[in-house]
C-alpha cells in the first residue's frame, strides 16, 4: 500500500546526492510513489546552493567508505544555516560501526549500508520526516 509522506504539513521534499543512475532512479521512483517531490544533484559542495534553493526536508547522501568529497559535501550542508531543518541520510557501501560513527560525526541523522531493500529506505525516510 502506498502512503504518502508529508513533512509540516506540505509534500516532503528529498534531494538524492551522488547517486548513480541507477539506484537514483530506483529511490526517486520509490519515493514518488510516496508522494515525495524529488531533486537530483551531483555530489559536491557546488551543489549546495541548489538544495537551498529547493529547501529539502530530507537529503539522501550516497558516499563510498573512503570518499572524503562526500564528508565535504555533508560538512558543507550543516554549516548552511538555510539547510539547518533538513535531515541527512547517508548510503554507504559498509556497515561497519566505525563507518556508522564516521557517518554520525559528519551530522548524518539516518544511514543504511548498502546494498538494502527499499522498504527500509521508505521507513528510514518516514522516519526523518516525523511520519
Amino acid at each position: 500500500m502506498t502512503r504518502t509522506l508529508t513533512c509540516n504539513g506540505h509534500e516532503a521534499r528529498v534531494a538524492l546526492l551522488g547517486l548513480d543512475d541507477t539506484l537514483g532512479d530506483a529511490i526517486a521512483q520509490s519515493l514518488s510513489r510516496d508522494g515525495c517531490a524529488m531533486t537530483r544533484a551531483p555530489c559536491a559542495t557546488s551543489a549546495v546552493p541548489r538544495l537551498c534553493e529547493c529547501c529539502p526536508d530530507v537529503i539522501v547522501l550516497e558516499t563510498r567508505t573512503s570518499d572524503m568529497s562526500a564528508f565535504g559535501v555533508a560538512q558543507a550542508i550543516r554549516q548552511n544555516r538555510d539547510l539547518d531543518h533538513a535531515r541527512l541520510l547517508v548510503l554507504q557501501n559498509s556497515g561497519r560501526a566505525i563507518d556508522k560513527r564516521r557517518a554520525r560525526a559528519m551530522g548524518a541523522d539516518g544511514f543504511l549500508s548498502m546494498p538494502f531493500p527499499m522498504s527500509s529506505l521508505r521507513i528510514e525516510v518516514g522516519r526523518l520526516l516525523g511520519a
